[in-house]
């Protein structure tokens, strides 16, 4: 019975060290994640389901820009004029919200567009948002889904 319990014992600790090793740490890149930049030809809008910029800093001299395609990931480059342009359409305030999720008055502003219909109108199912946009230098466009 003592083997059992020091067996069952030594499951917990392990489990509990391999948990805490890997809950709740975040993603931290110490390199630049661009190492081929895409250019040419400018990719329709259409296709594009995020766009991230990351500014330059001590990770990486650069700024870099991914977009997100449904078959992966492209780093932009930024001097394009249609990289430019897709920039300045992803922050136009009628196509875009950067919103942090986890704020308080972000969350009670979710719960009031959707439970109260008498100052707002009804949520839409036919207006989603791709992705949750953590941080203000990330840019996500709403897109429409056909029902």
């Amino acid at each position: 019975m003592k083997t059992f319990t020091a067996s069952a014992f030594m499951l917990l600790i392990c489990t509990a060290a391999l948990l805490s090793t890997t809950e709740g740490r975040p993603r931290i890149y110490l390199r630049c994640q661009c190492l081929q930049i895409y250019s040419k030809p400018p990719i329709p809008t259409k296709r594009i389901l995020s766009l991230r910029v990351i500014p330059a800093g001590p990770q990486c001299k650069n700024e870099e820009i991914i977009a997100t395609l449904e078959k992966g990931m492209l780093c932009l480059d930024r001097t394009e004029d249609w990289v430019i342009s897709l920039i300045n359409r992803a922050t136009m305030k009628n196509e875009q919200r950067c919103l942090d999720p986890t704020k308080y008055w972000v969350i009670s502003l979710k719960e009031e567009l959707i439970h109260d219909s008498n100052n707002f109108q009804p949520v839409s199912s036919s207006w989603i948002q791709r992705e949750v946009v953590l941080s203000t230098t990330s840019f996500t466009s709403l897109k429409r889904t056909r029902n």
